[in-house]
Protein backbone atom coordinates (compact mmCIF):
# COMPACT_ATOMS: atom_id res chain seq x y z
CA UNK A 1 0.00 0.00 0.00
CA UNK A 2 1.27 3.27 -1.04
CA UNK A 3 2.61 5.49 2.10
CA UNK A 4 1.44 9.46 2.30
CA UNK A 5 2.97 11.82 3.71
CA UNK A 6 1.34 14.26 6.91
CA UNK A 7 1.61 16.97 4.83
CA UNK A 8 0.05 15.46 1.46
CA UNK A 9 -2.96 13.93 3.93
CA UNK A 10 -3.53 17.72 5.14
CA UNK A 11 -3.46 19.34 1.62
CA UNK A 12 -5.64 17.03 0.51
CA UNK A 13 -8.46 17.59 3.01
CA UNK A 14 -7.68 21.27 2.84
CA UNK A 15 -8.85 20.67 -0.99
CA UNK A 16 -11.74 18.72 0.13
CA UNK A 17 -12.62 21.58 2.09
CA UNK A 18 -12.50 24.27 -0.07
CA UNK A 19 -14.16 22.31 -3.07
CA UNK A 20 -17.10 21.38 -0.41
CA UNK A 21 -17.73 25.56 0.47
CA UNK A 22 -17.81 25.70 -3.40
CA UNK A 23 -20.07 23.60 -3.92
CA UNK A 24 -22.74 25.52 -1.35
CA UNK A 25 -25.18 27.77 -3.22
CA UNK A 26 -24.86 31.35 -3.76
CA UNK A 27 -25.79 33.51 0.28
CA UNK A 28 -24.55 30.28 1.82
CA UNK A 29 -24.49 31.80 5.36
CA UNK A 30 -24.39 34.99 4.34
CA UNK A 31 -26.84 37.78 5.17
CA UNK A 32 -27.94 39.68 1.97
CA UNK A 33 -31.78 39.62 0.83
CA UNK A 34 -34.35 39.42 2.49
CA UNK A 35 -34.61 39.62 6.08
CA UNK A 36 -36.06 38.25 9.05
CA UNK A 37 -34.96 38.67 13.05
CA UNK A 38 -37.12 37.76 16.30
CA UNK A 39 -35.50 37.95 19.57
CA UNK A 40 -36.90 37.73 23.03
CA UNK A 41 -35.85 37.82 26.46
CA UNK A 42 -36.05 38.70 29.90
CA UNK A 43 -35.49 42.68 30.77
CA UNK A 44 -36.10 45.24 33.69
CA UNK A 45 -37.94 48.23 33.27
CA UNK A 46 -38.55 51.72 35.01
CA UNK A 47 -40.91 54.25 34.37
CA UNK A 48 -40.25 58.06 36.00
CA UNK A 49 -43.79 59.75 35.27
CA UNK A 50 -43.53 63.91 36.83
CA UNK A 51 -46.87 64.58 37.05
CA UNK A 52 -48.62 68.15 37.03
CA UNK A 53 -52.33 68.89 38.77
CA UNK A 54 -52.35 65.53 39.79
CA UNK A 55 -52.75 64.19 43.04
CA UNK A 56 -49.01 63.32 42.90
CA UNK A 57 -45.86 65.42 41.41
CA UNK A 58 -43.74 62.25 40.37
CA UNK A 59 -44.59 58.13 40.41
CA UNK A 60 -42.39 55.77 40.00
CA UNK A 61 -42.59 52.34 38.70
CA UNK A 62 -40.33 49.14 38.27
CA UNK A 63 -40.93 45.83 37.47
CA UNK A 64 -38.59 42.48 35.51
CA UNK A 65 -40.81 41.24 32.94
CA UNK A 66 -40.04 40.67 29.52
CA UNK A 67 -39.25 42.42 25.98
CA UNK A 68 -40.20 41.38 22.38
CA UNK A 69 -38.06 42.15 19.14
CA UNK A 70 -39.36 41.66 15.93
CA UNK A 71 -37.55 42.76 12.39
CA UNK A 72 -38.44 42.68 8.80
CA UNK A 73 -35.96 44.19 6.57
CA UNK A 74 -33.54 44.07 3.44
CA UNK A 75 -29.73 43.39 3.29
CA UNK A 76 -27.78 46.14 1.40
CA UNK A 77 -24.82 44.16 1.42
CA UNK A 78 -23.21 41.11 3.83
CA UNK A 79 -22.77 43.75 6.83
CA UNK A 80 -25.50 46.38 6.25
CA UNK A 81 -29.68 45.70 6.82
CA UNK A 82 -32.20 48.11 6.72
CA UNK A 83 -35.13 47.35 8.71
CA UNK A 84 -38.60 48.02 10.27
CA UNK A 85 -39.28 46.82 13.92
CA UNK A 86 -42.11 46.44 16.57
CA UNK A 87 -40.42 46.35 20.18
CA UNK A 88 -42.80 45.43 23.19
CA UNK A 89 -41.40 45.76 26.63
CA UNK A 90 -43.98 44.42 29.60
CA UNK A 91 -43.82 43.45 33.54
CA UNK A 92 -46.73 41.42 35.17
CA UNK A 93 -45.30 42.70 38.32
CA UNK A 94 -45.02 46.47 39.18
CA UNK A 95 -44.12 48.15 42.00
CA UNK A 96 -45.40 51.68 42.42
CA UNK A 97 -43.94 54.91 44.15
CA UNK A 98 -45.55 58.13 44.41
CA UNK A 99 -43.66 61.00 45.72
CA UNK A 100 -41.14 58.76 48.14
CA UNK A 101 -44.33 56.76 49.47
CA UNK A 102 -44.86 52.87 48.41
CA UNK A 103 -48.44 52.43 47.40
CA UNK A 104 -48.11 48.55 46.19
CA UNK A 105 -47.78 46.64 43.22
CA UNK A 106 -49.96 46.02 40.26
CA UNK A 107 -49.79 42.32 39.67
CA UNK A 108 -51.78 39.25 38.27
CA UNK A 109 -53.93 40.07 34.94
CA UNK A 110 -52.61 43.24 35.13
CA UNK A 111 -49.48 44.63 33.57
CA UNK A 112 -47.52 47.94 32.43
CA UNK A 113 -45.01 48.30 29.20
CA UNK A 114 -44.02 50.17 26.77
CA UNK A 115 -44.18 49.23 22.19
CA UNK A 116 -42.53 51.12 19.97
CA UNK A 117 -42.69 51.04 15.84
CA UNK A 118 -40.01 52.22 14.05
CA UNK A 119 -37.47 51.47 11.71
CA UNK A 120 -33.51 51.06 11.92
CA UNK A 121 -29.68 49.58 11.17
CA UNK A 122 -28.30 46.61 11.68
CA UNK A 123 -24.61 46.14 11.07
CA UNK A 124 -22.74 42.91 11.30
CA UNK A 125 -18.85 42.33 11.71
CA UNK A 126 -17.75 39.21 9.81
CA UNK A 127 -16.99 37.19 9.65
CA UNK A 128 -17.47 36.90 13.10
CA UNK A 129 -21.03 37.47 13.21
CA UNK A 130 -21.66 39.86 15.99
CA UNK A 131 -23.59 42.90 15.68
CA UNK A 132 -24.83 46.11 16.55
CA UNK A 133 -28.31 47.30 15.88
CA UNK A 134 -30.16 50.93 16.34
CA UNK A 135 -33.83 51.73 16.22
CA UNK A 136 -35.54 55.17 16.73
CA UNK A 137 -39.06 55.31 16.46
CA UNK A 138 -42.98 55.72 17.90
CA UNK A 139 -43.71 54.73 21.27
CA UNK A 140 -46.68 54.36 24.16
CA UNK A 141 -47.04 53.39 27.31
CA UNK A 142 -49.89 50.60 28.30
CA UNK A 143 -51.19 49.26 31.16
CA UNK A 144 -53.71 46.30 30.89
CA UNK A 145 -56.26 45.58 33.43
CA UNK A 146 -58.08 42.34 32.88
CA UNK A 147 -58.97 42.32 29.15
CA UNK A 148 -58.76 45.95 28.58
CA UNK A 149 -55.83 48.26 27.34
CA UNK A 150 -55.50 51.65 27.96
CA UNK A 151 -52.48 53.76 25.81
CA UNK A 152 -50.99 56.69 26.70
CA UNK A 153 -50.11 59.40 23.76
CA UNK A 154 -47.05 58.48 21.08
CA UNK A 155 -43.98 59.96 21.57
CA UNK A 156 -40.36 59.33 20.64
CA UNK A 157 -38.69 55.47 21.54
CA UNK A 158 -35.69 54.26 21.10
CA UNK A 159 -33.79 50.58 20.99
CA UNK A 160 -30.13 49.70 21.24
CA UNK A 161 -28.87 46.39 20.46
CA UNK A 162 -25.53 44.55 20.63
CA UNK A 163 -24.70 40.58 20.57
CA UNK A 164 -23.54 37.30 18.65
CA UNK A 165 -24.79 35.21 16.44
CA UNK A 166 -23.90 31.62 15.21
CA UNK A 167 -24.76 29.89 12.20
CA UNK A 168 -26.97 26.72 12.39
CA UNK A 169 -27.64 26.00 9.10
CA UNK A 170 -27.35 27.79 5.12
CA UNK A 171 -29.75 30.65 6.13
CA UNK A 172 -30.78 30.24 10.16
CA UNK A 173 -29.06 31.67 12.73
CA UNK A 174 -29.09 31.64 16.72
CA UNK A 175 -27.51 33.77 19.38
CA UNK A 176 -27.83 36.18 22.02
CA UNK A 177 -27.97 40.02 22.61
CA UNK A 178 -28.15 42.80 25.22
CA UNK A 179 -30.95 45.19 24.75
CA UNK A 180 -31.57 48.95 25.78
CA UNK A 181 -34.89 50.69 25.24
CA UNK A 182 -36.17 54.13 25.39
CA UNK A 183 -39.19 55.76 25.79
CA UNK A 184 -40.32 59.07 26.81
CA UNK A 185 -44.20 60.17 25.99
CA UNK A 186 -46.38 64.04 27.00
CA UNK A 187 -49.48 62.99 27.78
CA UNK A 188 -52.40 64.43 28.80
CA UNK A 189 -55.61 62.85 30.72
CA UNK A 190 -58.36 63.99 32.71
CA UNK A 191 -56.76 67.25 33.49
CA UNK A 192 -53.24 66.23 33.78
CA UNK A 193 -50.31 66.40 32.81
CA UNK A 194 -47.73 63.85 32.40
CA UNK A 195 -44.33 63.49 31.15
CA UNK A 196 -43.41 59.58 31.08
CA UNK A 197 -39.83 58.69 30.40
CA UNK A 198 -39.09 54.74 31.25
CA UNK A 199 -35.96 53.00 30.29
CA UNK A 200 -35.62 48.79 30.22
CA UNK A 201 -32.32 46.56 29.99
CA UNK A 202 -32.88 43.31 28.81
CA UNK A 203 -30.84 40.13 27.49
CA UNK A 204 -32.42 38.09 24.41
CA UNK A 205 -32.68 34.85 22.34
CA UNK A 206 -32.61 36.02 18.49
CA UNK A 207 -33.27 33.67 15.62
CA UNK A 208 -32.33 35.07 12.42
CA UNK A 209 -33.44 34.04 8.79
CA UNK A 210 -31.08 35.80 6.19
Amino acid sequence: MKKLTLLTIVLMLVCSTMMAQSDHEPGYQTHDRFFLSMSLGPAWMSINDDITNGPYNNMKMTGVGGIIDFKVGYALNESFILHGDVISVSSGKVDIVADGTTLGTIEGDNSVGMIMFGGGVTNYFMPNNFFVSGTAGIGSFNITTGESTSSTERGLGLLLKAGKEWWISSRWGMGVSATFNYTHVNNEADGMQEALSGIAFGVSLNATFN
